[in-house]
């Protein structure tokens, strides 16, 4: 007789949360595809789950060292799983009465004090009634963008409202949450980039804001750059307002996203729901359908479907190790670079 293997210390294998596992190390979640050792390189095995009848607002990677997906399907509800297993991990609801405080007093104080990840991260964005909320990595800065269009940058307790030249609001505003730069893309399509509350520059880049304008702003953290997108455009920009890069779609761009070292771009392509990754010098590397990586995943609920044919990328994150995280309406996936099509590079004539 074969000899059973031996057990490990922590094992996702399939179907073992109702049949047991065949290395009896404890196995919890159903439909995984792997064992993956405590305390040895891990990697992402491919999941997905339903978390909402609409379109799924934000997905973030939350890295530490038990690393964390949050995924907010409303400005009011943030769920945590983790990376690797898709165990749930808790959820914060935020009341929609918050903004009702007075930002000056101790109970505001109190209030953004505590928007931590149970991992004990700072969250990046928290979206609110009216407020998207940036925080630094340690939780001392902190950016708002209200709904009106302003702005104001929290400095160790100080409110400082960051102004346009001319009148006007912002409509998209990012932080880099280690070197403390601003940018936000106001109704002109102009970008206005400050060193917190220190105005550096406003550069026209020649975003198009018309009806069907899909403007998204997203910054990696301490490199200095941004990347922004009018739904056609897609630049990389550095601090001083140069494009090092920039790409022309032939499709509709939604959702963006940048690795936090810079290396990984992506896009979703709203036309045809396709995962697309570029370089850092957006030079196109990989693709994929996102409901071929939805039906590729192994599935964390015991009863779930597919999302509909209508379902489409609402939102999208990546890691510096390449793994992805995306909604494909209300459903949630995460998956790895290695799982998409490798697409073949130009190469030099000899």
């Amino acid at each position: 007789m074969g000899q059973r293997p031996p057990a490990l210390p922590f094992c996702i294998a399939a179907g073992a949360a109702r049949r047991g596992c065949a290395c009896r190390a404890g196995c919890f979640i159903l439909g995984a595809a792997v064992c993956v050792p405590v305390g040895e390189a891990r990697i992402v095995v491919a999941w997905r789950l339903h978390l909402s009848t609409q379109p799924v607002l934000a997905v973030e990677h939350l890295m530490a060292e038990t690393p964390f997906i949050a995924a907010w399907d409303s400005r009011h509800k943030a769920h945590f799983y983790d990376l690797y297993s898709a165990m749930p991990s808790g959820e914060r609801h935020f009341e929609r009465e918050v903004l009702s405080s007075d930002p000056e007093d101790n109970a505001w104080r109190e209030f953004v004090a505590d928007l931590q990840a149970p991992n004990d991260i700072y969250l990046p964005t928290v979206y609110l009634a009216g407020l998207t909320l940036y925080q630094s990595r340690d939780g001392r800065l902190r950016l708002y963008h209200f709904q009106d269009g302003s702005l104001i940058l929290e400095v160790e307790g100080r409110h400082i409202a960051l102004q346009r030249e001319q009148d006007g609001r912002f409509l998209v505003a990012g932080l880099d949450r280690a070197l403390g730069l601003v940018a936000a893309v106001d109704d002109k399509g102009v970008l206005h980039i400050f060193q917190q509350h220190i105005r550096v520059g406003a550069y026209e880049l020649g975003l198009a804001l018309g009806m069907e304008a899909r403007l998204n702003l997203t910054m990696p953290d301490g490199l200095g750059r941004l990347l922004v997108s009018d739904g056609e455009h897609v630049l990389l920009v550095d601090s001083a307002g140069r494009a090092l890069h920039s790409l022309t779609a032939h499709y509709a761009v939604g959702p963006i996203a940048i690795s936090p070292n810079g290396q990984h771009i992506l896009l979703g392509d709203i036309d045809d729901n396709l995962i697309r990754v570029y370089d850092a010098e957006l030079r196109p590397a990989y693709q994929k359908y996102a409901i071929d990586l939805v039906a590729a995943a192994r599935q964390v609920q015991l009863m779930a479907s597919l999302p509909g044919r209508k379902a489409g990328l609402s939102a999208v994150d990546i890691s510096d190790r390449g793994s992805i995280g995306f909604a494909l309406g209300g459903v949630i996936c995460v998956t790895d670079l290695k799982a998409l099509d490798v697409l073949p590079q130009p190469r030099q004539l000899l």
